[in-house]
């Protein structure tokens, strides 16, 4: 719930921003801000990311065990003495660190990879190994087949990403259903 609130209120304080500036200020392609610019990502910012996500995938496997367990029973974890609260925080800091790819990823299209993948695998996963396991998986393929698609068919390929995690979402539900 704080993640999504999060990107709510980043998204409308990023709006207020625009609205503010000089109108002697360069002009911005909201449009770029919104959806990204995928393909035109620079070597410097993809070290960047990279480097971030080391860092998130290194303090998760940190506090990992302990992070699941005060996510899944709160009050149990705080009773047993796990600081639950800066777990949060320190889980918060980590979506909006791993979520900031600059004009490279866009708005829509980083809400839609933290969100998205995440909800398909919690359809298809019963432990929170292949929870995360079908997350990673959804996303790398959800891209790799954008990307593809949106090759062959001359269309925008944020967009198509996305599109293509939203019908894996789809189809998790359909699937789970049965």
């Amino acid at each position: 719930m704080a993640t999504g609130v999060f990107f709510a209120v980043s998204f409308a304080a990023g709006i207020l921003f625009l609205g503010l500036r000089p109108a002697s200020a360069p002009p911005v392609n909201v449009e770029s801000l919104l959806f990204g610019s995928l393909l035109a990502v620079s070597p410097e910012s993809l070290g960047v990311i990279l480097v971030v996500a080391a860092f998130v995938v290194a303090v998760l496997l940190w506090i990992g065990p302990r992070l699941a367990y005060a996510t899944f029973d709160p009050e149990l974890a705080a009773l047993s003495a796990v600081p639950v609260a800066a777990l949060e925080y320190v889980l918060l800091a980590l979506t909006a660190s791993s979520s900031w790819w600059g004009e490279d990823g866009g708005v829509v299209l980083v809400s839609a990879f933290v969100v998205i993948p995440a909800a398909t695998a919690s359809l298809l996963g019963r432990t929170l190994g292949t929870i995360a396991l079908v997350a990673v998986g959804s996303s790398l393929f959800g891209t790799a087949f954008g990307l593809f698609a949106s090759y062959h068919l001359n269309v925008a390929t944020g967009a198509t990403i996305i599109l293509t995690l939203g019908a894996m979402f789809f189809l998790a539900l359909v699937l789970r259903r049965r």
